[in-house]
């Protein structure tokens, strides 16, 4: 019921008179109307005494405005009527998964089904990858089984972050590039645009092979979203080859979006000295006297050349390759030359062995040989060759292009070629191979 102060008998009759369809009273007018509302705002303050007396002087002001009863237009008050009620905000739209129509904000939010089914834009890769994997319009491969033929783009992982503050969300996804047993990865933001095409935002991070020194991951093992931040973890060895994966030291780092670049904005920038690799991960030398439990073999360089006169080809190959780690190995090196070569003279204690699987991309047999070298220090450097090479004229045409393929692995039976499942586990496989392309002169 009505608080007795709020009623008004004169209200009381208009309502009945219209009701019954008799002749209603005269309005009595815009002033009385006036003073009614200022003595019922006196009589309760605030704003819910003010909504009330909007709501009784709201028919009296209609019948002194002529507007119930009458044809005539309103008649406009001589001041302001009372001040109206704030009404409730709007509630701000959604983004639009299409991005349609002005104003709307394209959902970048891409599960990883689609991704993985969709052609994305890719940079070039970085770092060694930029010589081996594919860039532009790709789409992402399955993860083959064993060894596969050809670098193998695949996605690892995603997850959603909103890195432009935009209200709609991004995908994060960590890519892997396979062509050797040791990838190289990156985490790249996708988003959409207007028309709903899924379009790259940015690179945050890419891994690099013996990357480490300088405080680059070689590996990455997960991305996450932190606010409108990634975080991605990242370890500073890359093990394969059944070797001791909890050598690995993993840390989270932190990237924002600056304009059009993502920039580290959060933990560390450079890896500890890691004992178990027996190299300097980090910015300072690995501690003295620890053997680690890794090998570092490495290629430091190899060079080939030769010229055909008359009916037969000519060649040299040198090698130099490093052990890297501190602990003392039985390197085995192995040469693949290119087909149709083979070595004029074999050294002593090297042995040609063609189902070796020194390179060999292409499938086809060549002259392999494997040569065993005395045990090598940490840190010493060998020197292999010159090797001498021929091969008949029809097979080195003057000008042609040719391929010599190189590796040097750790033995764990000193004087066998290993298995790369047999190997010695590596810090780093990448460096332990390499092609050696020449023109024939």
């Amino acid at each position: 019921m009505m608080d007795e102060e709020f009623h008004s008998s004169a209200i009381d009759d208009a309502f009945a008179s219209f009701r019954s369809g008799s002749a209603l009273p005269a309005p009595v007018g815009p002033a009385a109307a006036r003073a009614t509302v200022r003595r019922r705002r006196q009589v309760r303050a605030g704003v819910t005494g003010g909504l009330t007396a909007l709501l009784i002087a709201a028919p009296v002001a209609a019948y002194a405005a002529g507007v119930i009863g009458t044809t005539d237009p309103p008649v406009t008050p001589a001041t302001a009527p009372p001040s109206p009620s704030v009404p409730s905000p709007s509630p701000s739209p959604s983004p639009s998964a299409s991005g349609d129509g002005p104003g709307t904000v394209p959902d970048g939010r891409i599960d990883e089904e689609t991704l993985r089914d969709s052609t994305i834009e890719l940079s070039a890769w970085p770092h060694a990858g930029r010589d081996h994997c594919p860039a532009g319009p790709q789409r992402f491969t399955d993860h083959p089984p064993g060894q596969a033929t050809g670098p193998q783009v695949m996605l690892e992982s995603v997850v959603h972050v909103d890195v432009d503050s935009d209200g709609a969300e991004e995908t994060a996804a960590v890519i892997t590039c396979q062509w050797t047993q040791a990838p190289e990865l990156r985490v790249v933001v996708f988003d959409r645009d207007e028309n709903g095409k899924i379009i790259t935002v940015g690179d945050v991070i890419a891994t690099k092979s013996n990357g480490r020194v300088d405080g680059v991951p070689e590996n990455i093992r997960g991305v996450r979203a932190s606010g409108n931040d990634v975080q991605v973890e990242v370890g500073d060895l890359m093990i394969c080859c059944a070797g001791p994966v909890d050598a690995i030291q993993w840390q989270w780092r932190t990237y924002s979006l600056d304009g059009d670049t993502f920039r580290q904005t959060g933990g560390e920038t450079r890896f500890q000295p890691n004992p178990d690799a027996g190299v300097d991960t980090g910015s300072s030398p690995s501690p003295t006297g620890s053997p680690g439990r890794l090998d570092d073999l490495r290629v430091e360089s190899a060079t080939m050349s030769g010229t055909t006169t008359g009916g037969t080809f000519t060649g040299t190959l040198s090698i130099t390759f490093r052990n890297g780690g501190p602990q003392s190995v039985h390197p085995v090196l192995g040469i693949a030359l290119p087909q149709g070569a083979e070595l004029k003279t074999v050294p002593s204690g090297c042995a040609r062995d063609d189902d070796a699987g020194v390179g060999n991309p292409d499938g086809e047999k060549r002259a392999t040989y494997v040569c065993p070298y005395p045990v090598t220090r940490g840190g010493s450097e060998v020197k292999a060759g010159p090797f001498e090479v021929t091969g008949p004229a029809s097979a080195f045409p003057p000008g042609a292009s040719k391929v010599a393929y190189v590796e040097v692995r750790g033995a764990a039976n000193p004087g066998v070629w290993p298995a790369p499942g047999d190997a010695m586990p590596e810090a780093n496989l990448v460096n332990n191979f390499t092609n050696v392309p020449f023109t024939v002169g």
